[in-house]
């Protein structure tokens, strides 16, 4: 993840939940960004930023590369 991505898609790229889902923790105040609770799924976030849910630190999902091969 190289550019801030919205809170909400952080959060379910990690696994956490889908979108919907995690905007429903985010505004209940369950996510907390940088030890400060944060009630906006839109508020952008890198991977240095500390990001906790429910007391347990979400960790940036993990970018794959694909392969394609040619069988001819």
């Amino acid at each position: 993840m190289e550019k801030p991505v919205r809170l909400d898609k952080f959060l379910a790229d990690a696994g956490a939940g889908t979108r919907s889902e995690v905007k429903k923790y985010i505004q209940k105040g369950q996510v907390q960004v940088n030890g400060k609770s944060v009630k906006k799924p839109e508020l952008k976030v890198t991977e240095e930023d500390q990001v906790v849910m429910n007391g347990q630190e979400i960790h940036a999902a993990p970018e794959y590369i694909y392969y394609l091969f040619n069988k001819p």
